[in-house]
């Protein structure tokens, strides 16, 4: 939920909220940094599954290749 939908969601709940100025800036700085961290966070869980992948699809060829090589030793 962003910040201003937070403080709307309040104020459906309980009318009498007014948040000033300072607090909705202030709430409008939080949720950036928020939005921020979740971005970092998601660039990095990308990066170590592509990472990880990569390892997936050498290990695949690699066994790939015994498999072939085993089966060459077999039918000789």
């Amino acid at each position: 939920m962003r910040p201003l939908e937070s403080i709307k969601h309040v104020q459906a709940k309980r009318g009498i909220v007014a948040p000033n100025l300072g607090f909705r800036k202030q709430l409008v700085i939080w949720g950036r940094q928020f939005e921020d961290a979740k971005i970092l966070e998601e660039k990095e869980r990308r990066r170590k599954r592509r990472s990880i992948g990569g390892v997936a699809e050498m290990l695949a060829r690699v066994v790939k290749l015994d498999v072939t090589k085993k089966t060459t030793e077999i039918e000789r």
